[in-house]
Protein backbone atom coordinates (compact mmCIF):
# COMPACT_ATOMS: atom_id res chain seq x y z
CA UNK A 1 0.00 0.00 0.00
CA UNK A 2 2.89 2.35 0.72
CA UNK A 3 4.26 1.76 -2.78
CA UNK A 4 0.95 2.87 -4.25
CA UNK A 5 0.88 6.09 -2.23
CA UNK A 6 4.48 6.83 -3.21
CA UNK A 7 3.62 6.19 -6.85
CA UNK A 8 0.61 8.52 -6.62
CA UNK A 9 2.65 11.26 -4.97
CA UNK A 10 5.37 10.93 -7.56
CA UNK A 11 3.01 11.04 -10.56
CA UNK A 12 0.25 13.27 -9.16
CA UNK A 13 0.90 16.17 -11.52
CA UNK A 14 0.99 13.92 -14.57
CA UNK A 15 -2.29 12.28 -13.52
CA UNK A 16 -4.00 15.63 -12.99
CA UNK A 17 -2.68 16.90 -16.32
CA UNK A 18 -3.88 13.75 -18.06
CA UNK A 19 -7.27 14.16 -16.41
CA UNK A 20 -7.53 17.77 -17.63
CA UNK A 21 -6.57 16.67 -21.14
CA UNK A 22 -9.14 13.88 -21.09
CA UNK A 23 -11.79 16.25 -19.79
CA UNK A 24 -11.21 18.82 -22.54
CA UNK A 25 -10.96 16.12 -25.21
CA UNK A 26 -14.10 14.40 -23.90
CA UNK A 27 -16.05 17.66 -23.82
CA UNK A 28 -14.90 18.39 -27.36
CA UNK A 29 -15.94 14.97 -28.66
CA UNK A 30 -19.28 15.19 -26.86
CA UNK A 31 -19.91 18.61 -28.37
CA UNK A 32 -19.02 17.43 -31.85
CA UNK A 33 -21.36 14.43 -31.50
CA UNK A 34 -24.24 16.56 -30.20
CA UNK A 35 -23.80 19.44 -32.63
CA UNK A 36 -25.65 18.52 -35.81
CA UNK A 37 -25.09 21.82 -37.59
CA UNK A 38 -22.80 21.96 -40.59
CA UNK A 39 -19.50 23.75 -40.05
CA UNK A 40 -19.34 27.52 -40.49
CA UNK A 41 -18.08 28.82 -43.81
CA UNK A 42 -14.43 29.11 -42.77
CA UNK A 43 -14.42 25.66 -41.13
CA UNK A 44 -16.08 24.18 -44.18
CA UNK A 45 -13.60 25.86 -46.52
CA UNK A 46 -10.62 24.54 -44.57
CA UNK A 47 -12.17 21.07 -44.33
CA UNK A 48 -12.81 20.98 -48.09
CA UNK A 49 -9.26 22.09 -48.80
CA UNK A 50 -7.84 19.51 -46.39
CA UNK A 51 -9.67 16.82 -48.35
CA UNK A 52 -8.33 18.32 -51.56
CA UNK A 53 -4.81 18.11 -50.14
CA UNK A 54 -5.37 14.48 -49.20
CA UNK A 55 -6.61 13.78 -52.74
CA UNK A 56 -3.51 15.50 -54.12
CA UNK A 57 -1.36 13.15 -52.03
CA UNK A 58 -3.27 10.06 -53.12
CA UNK A 59 -3.42 11.03 -56.79
CA UNK A 60 -0.08 12.79 -57.28
CA UNK A 61 2.10 11.40 -54.53
CA UNK A 62 4.45 13.56 -52.50
CA UNK A 63 5.29 15.70 -55.52
CA UNK A 64 1.64 16.46 -56.26
CA UNK A 65 1.00 17.05 -52.56
CA UNK A 66 3.84 19.57 -52.32
CA UNK A 67 2.85 21.34 -55.52
CA UNK A 68 -0.77 21.67 -54.40
CA UNK A 69 0.32 22.80 -50.92
CA UNK A 70 1.91 25.92 -52.38
CA UNK A 71 -1.29 27.03 -54.11
CA UNK A 72 -4.19 25.54 -52.12
CA UNK A 73 -5.29 28.66 -50.19
CA UNK A 74 -3.96 31.39 -52.42
CA UNK A 75 -2.70 34.13 -50.13
CA UNK A 76 -3.51 32.38 -46.82
CA UNK A 77 -1.05 30.11 -45.00
CA UNK A 78 -1.85 26.49 -45.92
CA UNK A 79 -0.80 24.71 -42.69
CA UNK A 80 -4.39 23.93 -41.67
CA UNK A 81 -4.95 21.99 -44.89
CA UNK A 82 -2.18 19.45 -44.26
CA UNK A 83 -2.57 18.83 -40.53
CA UNK A 84 -5.39 16.25 -40.93
CA UNK A 85 -3.56 14.30 -43.64
CA UNK A 86 -2.09 11.70 -41.22
CA UNK A 87 -5.56 11.18 -39.72
CA UNK A 88 -7.04 10.70 -43.20
CA UNK A 89 -4.31 8.18 -43.99
CA UNK A 90 -5.00 6.24 -40.78
CA UNK A 91 -8.79 6.50 -40.54
CA UNK A 92 -10.04 7.24 -44.05
CA UNK A 93 -11.23 10.17 -46.12
CA UNK A 94 -13.90 11.68 -43.88
CA UNK A 95 -13.90 15.38 -42.95
CA UNK A 96 -15.10 14.54 -39.43
CA UNK A 97 -11.69 13.02 -38.72
CA UNK A 98 -10.03 16.40 -39.27
CA UNK A 99 -11.39 17.56 -35.92
CA UNK A 100 -9.06 14.98 -34.38
CA UNK A 101 -6.21 17.40 -35.06
CA UNK A 102 -7.35 19.47 -32.10
CA UNK A 103 -7.61 16.35 -29.95
CA UNK A 104 -3.96 15.60 -30.69
CA UNK A 105 -2.90 19.11 -29.72
CA UNK A 106 -4.89 19.32 -26.45
CA UNK A 107 -2.30 17.43 -24.37
CA UNK A 108 0.52 19.27 -26.13
CA UNK A 109 -1.01 22.63 -25.23
CA UNK A 110 -1.80 21.72 -21.63
CA UNK A 111 1.58 20.08 -21.01
CA UNK A 112 3.47 23.06 -22.37
CA UNK A 113 1.37 25.49 -20.29
CA UNK A 114 1.97 23.31 -17.20
CA UNK A 115 5.71 23.21 -17.84
CA UNK A 116 5.82 26.98 -18.35
CA UNK A 117 4.02 27.51 -15.03
CA UNK A 118 6.30 25.04 -13.29
CA UNK A 119 9.39 26.68 -14.73
CA UNK A 120 8.27 30.19 -13.74
CA UNK A 121 7.03 29.31 -10.24
CA UNK A 122 6.30 25.71 -9.16
CA UNK A 123 4.27 22.65 -10.10
CA UNK A 124 1.12 23.95 -8.39
CA UNK A 125 1.29 27.10 -10.52
CA UNK A 126 1.71 24.89 -13.58
CA UNK A 127 -1.39 22.87 -12.69
CA UNK A 128 -3.39 26.03 -12.08
CA UNK A 129 -2.24 27.43 -15.43
CA UNK A 130 -3.29 24.22 -17.19
CA UNK A 131 -6.66 24.25 -15.40
CA UNK A 132 -7.30 27.89 -16.32
CA UNK A 133 -6.36 27.12 -19.91
CA UNK A 134 -8.81 24.21 -19.95
CA UNK A 135 -11.66 26.40 -18.72
CA UNK A 136 -11.02 29.46 -20.89
CA UNK A 137 -13.82 29.90 -23.44
CA UNK A 138 -11.29 30.69 -26.14
CA UNK A 139 -9.63 27.31 -25.81
CA UNK A 140 -12.59 25.03 -25.30
CA UNK A 141 -14.37 26.91 -28.09
CA UNK A 142 -11.44 26.64 -30.49
CA UNK A 143 -11.08 22.93 -29.73
CA UNK A 144 -14.50 22.42 -31.37
CA UNK A 145 -13.73 24.21 -34.64
CA UNK A 146 -11.43 23.27 -37.48
CA UNK A 147 -9.34 26.42 -37.41
CA UNK A 148 -5.60 26.89 -37.15
CA UNK A 149 -5.72 29.04 -34.00
CA UNK A 150 -5.85 26.16 -31.50
CA UNK A 151 -2.89 24.39 -33.08
CA UNK A 152 -0.91 27.61 -33.38
CA UNK A 153 -1.52 28.37 -29.70
CA UNK A 154 -0.03 24.97 -28.83
CA UNK A 155 2.93 25.67 -31.15
CA UNK A 156 3.53 29.05 -29.53
CA UNK A 157 3.39 27.60 -26.00
CA UNK A 158 5.90 24.93 -27.01
CA UNK A 159 8.05 27.61 -28.65
CA UNK A 160 8.02 29.80 -25.54
CA UNK A 161 8.85 26.78 -23.40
Amino acid sequence: MQRLSEFIKKHRDAAILAGLSCFLAGATVAWLRLDGLPPAWDDAWYLANSLEMFDALVDGGVWGFGRRFLTILGTKPPLITILPTPLYLLLGRNPEYAFGVNLVFIPILLTSVYLLGRRCWNSRAGLIAAYVTTTMPMFYGLARWFLIEFVLTAFICVGIL
